[in-house]
Formats: C-alpha cells, structure tokens, sequence
C-alpha cells in the first residue's frame, strides 16, 4: 500500500511566524479589569473599623511592630479586646461559611501582647494648641483620650476612682482580663503625654466649673447604677445588685459570699456574677425568665458557665424574696412563650400554678445597670437613660460630648472604643472650624456608623476603596481555598478555673497564630498571589513594579475576555466598563 504523505500542518492550523505584538486585540471590547481592593465584611462589622485583613497578614509574615500600628491606628486597647470583645467581626467572616470564622479575636490577643511594653505608642505630630478634658476612664474615656492626643491636642483624663479603666476594672473579673494586661494597657495611653486627675465626681457646681477651662469636653462616665428589678421583698438583708458584687470582688473588698447564691438575669454581669460565686466557693444559680439561647451574654461565657458547674434554671421569673433560717427563700414561676412584644421580641408570660421554692444565701441581681445621675444639673442634661447626642456626639451644649455607655449604644466595649474615637475627631474637627460632613464622607466605612482614623490622619482627598465599596460575598471563591478547621483556644482546665481568678483562656501560642492568619481569605485585598497574571491568555495583564503599584491590562492588547476577574479567589480585580 503506497504511503501516504503527511498534511503540512501550516495548510490547517493558523501559525505566526511573527510576535503576537502585531494583534492589538485591546479595541475588541471596551469592558476592562480594574485592580479594586474593596471593604473586607468583618472590617464592616467592626465598631471600630479596624483594618483586620492588613493586620492579619502582616502578623502571617512575622511583621508584628507593623501589626500593632495598623490596630492601634484605630484601637489602642487590643490586648483588651482581644480578650472581652465579643468579635461581631468574626460572625461576619466569610470563612465561617466554609469551616468556621477566623479567630480574628486571637490574632488581636498575639499582637496586642507583644506590643505591651515592647512597643510605644507614636505621639502628635504637631500640637495643636487646644486642650480636651475626658471624665471617666473607662474603654470610652481612655479611647479618646488615646486619639485626642495623637490629633495634637492636650488631654486631661479625670476619673472617680483611684486606678483608671472603669468597669474595665470594676466589672470584668481578672480571669477574663487579668489586671496586669489592663495596667499595661492603660500606661501606654498615659505615657503618651496625658495628665490624669482621680477623685473627680462630676457633683456640685465646683466640678462644671472645673471643666470650664478647657476647649473641648467628653463625658464618659459609664453606666456605673445598677438597675434593681422590683421584686417583693428585694430589701432583704442577702440582697445585692451582680455590679455592686463584682465591683466589690474586683477591688479586694470581698472575699466571701453566703451560699447558694442565686444570680437574676442573662447579660455578662449575670454571668460574671455567677462565675465569680464558683471562684469565692459557693453553688450558683442563674434564673433567666426567657430560653437559654435568648440569653444576651456571650454564649461562650454562658457554656464555661455550665462547665464550672453553675446551674442555668431559664424561663424562670422570681416574684418574691422571703426571709428564712439562715437565708432567703425566692418564689419563682415558670413562664411560657406568647407572641412577641413591641421590638418583636419573644415575650414569655408566667404559667399559673407553677410556683415553688428555692433556698439561697445570697440573691443577686444582674439585671443590667443604668447611668448615675449627678446631684447637681450643669450644662448637659444628665439623666438614669443618659444623655442625648447627635450623631457627631456632641450633646447640643457648646464643648460638651458624650459617648460610651451614657448614650444609646450597645453596651459592649468595642462600641465604647469607637465612640471615643468619634467623640475625638468630633471635638477636633469642631474646635478646627471644619466641616463634619465633609468629613464623614472621606472617612466613613461603608455604610455603617465606623470610620477610619487612619484614613483622616493620611489626608487624603480621594477615599480608599478599601473603606467604601464591599466586597461581594459571591466574589470571593471559598471553594479554592483548602479546608483548615479552626483551632479551638487552649484554656486550663475547669476544676482548676473555679479555685481561683487565673486566666481561663490561655495565651496563643505561634502555631495558634500561623494557623488563625493562614486560614484568612484576605477578601477584598490583594495578595499577590499573581493568578490574573499567570491565567491571562494574551499575557497582557501588567504585574506590579517599578512602573505601576498594582496589576494593570495593558491598553493596546487586553480584550476584556474576563479571565483574571474569574480566577481572583479575594474579589480584586474587578470587570468594569470605559477605559
């Protein structure tokens, strides 16, 4: 049979003898991909507005001198947070959706550990003549305090008590924070130039008088009034508030209580107040009129609640306190869900007949607090609900602001963080003669109340896309990311919790650390990873260097085919049309 002879390849397939540079394919479509790094979900969710994707890398790399200026450029108290913050920003991350958020928390505890007594915190740049007076030092006071400072100005913190931190002190037990991370924390503010004056009450004329003399004034003084239920028989000799409990516990001044303790409510003082009765030696009781997973504690402290053996008795509601041998008795009722209230809360109702007995020596009621109202009126009106502020949190009377937990906020530490935040650019953009709203507009994260200190201290004109433009849920690839479940805290044991104050959760350790930031997606921030460039069919997406600082398509030969938008697992690179 006669061979036959082979096709010459070139008579059926297109070949170029030549460089590609010849086809300019860039006029084939005017949609382009633009390099866009874009606002991360838990960033959004953060009060403070922390830059939580930055931090987490540069902590990846070993860079933690870094880490902890790209916190504190927002929150000067990590070691703090780290440890209290209930972390909204971890029910936000995207990764939870995959195999549990990132413990953004613990990665905030390494960094802001190291940076204790290691590092310090950088002061103004130029003073800016005006002077700031903070009364109350808790997370609000000392928030501002550390921000007024950095703007310029000279701080007064003025604080009732004889060591700062309210109730960062007074209200949290040392085995959530341990008082020496606190102490640190606070002397690093103070040592950035910020006189502090304790035993000030803001009561009598003297004390506004006080205050006079400086140009701008940020009332924080907490919500330090416990709030009593009204109960029958609540005077009761064994009856106390769980704030004026754990106040007393904090500051030395108890050491004991009567058995069994029964604690009303379930917020954290509850709790805390419960957890604390374990630690003196006695049986505790937690009554909660609603369902346990109703509960506003944390329910990571409501289960090592149950771990140190303390009793959870939910939907139960206390209506009298009787006086009994040795202690009290507490009538209780079961109640049941009917319908919803005005919020559109469940509303439980007690079930007739259901009445019985329990036997305590001590009934503590954690039901929540309210602020203290002065005995003098001054220029803010100052009420048990607080005080009314614009959104700027200026009360309406010349230099008076007012944040923290004597406005309508959620009463979590990370909130108070951020209104002394506010409150300092407020005042400083106030006492400057500028405009706020023009203001907000360059600093504001997303669409929520958060902002950027960091971006105001840059001087910008144009926003960071970074603070502004989500990210799209649906644009970060979960499904290219390998799975890394996430690593729960190491903690000492129950039995040994309950003997005493020692710190629950244990430090992280640098194997917890490379695990929590190597699990990040890093969503809306680019990380090099080079994938739009190497995917690029015509090679004509420019990678970053000395020409250019992000990844570009090269005019004259990128056709908008999309592919690097596809193939970005972070959201970046984005498909838009025009040039």
């Amino acid at each position: 049979m006669k061979n036959l002879a082979c096709i010459d390849p070139e008579k059926i397939i297109p070949i170029s003898r030549s460089s590609t540079e010849v086809f300019k394919t860039g006029s084939w479509s005017t949609w382009k991909p633009h390099h866009e790094e874009k606002l991360s979900p838990c960033r959004a969710a953060c009060p403070n507005g922390t830059d939580i994707p930055s931090y987490v890398t540069l902590a990846k790399g070993g860079d933690l001198d870094a880490a902890f200026a790209k916190i504190t450029m927002e929150n000067p108290l990590p070691a703090v947070c780290g440890r209290v913050c209930y972390h909204p920003c971890e029910s936000s991350c995207l990764r939870g959706e995959l195999d549990g958020a990132v413990s953004i928390h613990r990665v905030e505890r390494y960094v802001g550990d190291y940076g204790l007594g290691r590092l310090r915190f950088p002061g103004p740049e130029k003073e800016s003549g005006f002077s700031v007076a903070i009364v109350g030092s808790g997370p609000a006071g000392l928030s501002c305090a550390f921000h007024a400072r950095r703007l310029g100005h000279r701080v007064t913190l003025f604080e009732a008590e004889k060591k700062l931190g309210g109730l960062l002190r007074m209200g949290i037990p040392a085995y959530r924070l341990p008082r020496k991370v606190l102490d640190q924390s606070i002397q690093m503010i103070l040592d950035m130039g910020i006189e502090v004056k304790t035993g000030f009450r803001l009561e009598g004329e003297s004390a506004w008088q006080t205050l006079d003399a400086y140009d701008a004034v940020f009332l924080a003084m907490g919500a330090h009034a416990p709030l009593m239920t009204k109960i029958r028989g609540m005077d009761n000799v064994g009856v106390m508030s769980g704030l004026d409990f754990l106040k007393e516990v904090n500051a030395g001044i108890r050491r004991e209580v009567a058995g069994p303790v029964a604690v009303v409510g379930g917020g954290n003082t509850a709790v805390d107040a419960a957890r604390v009765s374990r630690r003196l030696g006695a049986p505790a009781t937690i009554l909660y009129r609603r369902s346990q997973q109703e509960m506003p504690a944390s329910q990571e402290e409501v289960a090592d609640a149950l771990s140190e053996n303390v009793e959870l008795m939910p939907c139960t509601l206390p209506v009298e306190i009787k006086r009994s041998r040795g202690g009290l008795k507490v009538v209780c009722v079961k109640t049941k869900e009917r319908g919803r209230d005005q919020s559109g809360r469940r509303r439980y109702v007690p079930i007739k007949g259901s009445e019985f007995e329990i036997k305590v020596g001590t009934l503590i009621l954690g039901v929540g607090q309210t602020v203290y109202v002065p005995d003098r009126k001054g220029p803010v009106a100052i009420t048990k609900d607080g005080v009314a502020v614009a959104p700027d949190l200026h009360t309406g009377k010349g230099k008076y602001f007012a944040g923290g937990d004597m406005i309508s906020i959620p009463r979590r530490v990370c909130d108070a963080i951020a209104s002394g935040k506010l409150a300092a650019l407020s005042m400083h953009v106030r006492l400057n003669g500028l405009d706020m709203k023009t203001v907000w507009e360059k600093v504001r994260i997303g669409e929520g109340t958060s902002f950027s200190m960091a971006e105001y201290l840059a001087g910008e004109d144009r926003p960071d896309p970074r603070i502004k433009d989500p990210v799209k849920p649906d644009d970060v690839k979960r499904e290219w990311f390998e799975g890394s479940p996430r690593v729960a805290p190491s903690r000492i044991t129950f039995k040994k919790a309950v003997q005493g104050f020692k710190e629950v959760v244990k430090d992280v350790g640098k194997e917890e650390l490379v695990s929590s930031c190597g699990r990040c997606f890093s969503c809306g921030t680019c990380t090099g990873c080079d994938r739009c460039y190497l995917f690029c069919p015509d090679v004509s997406l420019l990678p970053p260097g000395k020409e250019r600082p992000v990844y570009e398509p090269h005019p004259e030969y990128c056709k908008g085919c999309g592919v690097c938008s596809s193939v970005c697992m972070r959201g970046v690179m984005t498909m838009r049309e025009g040039k």
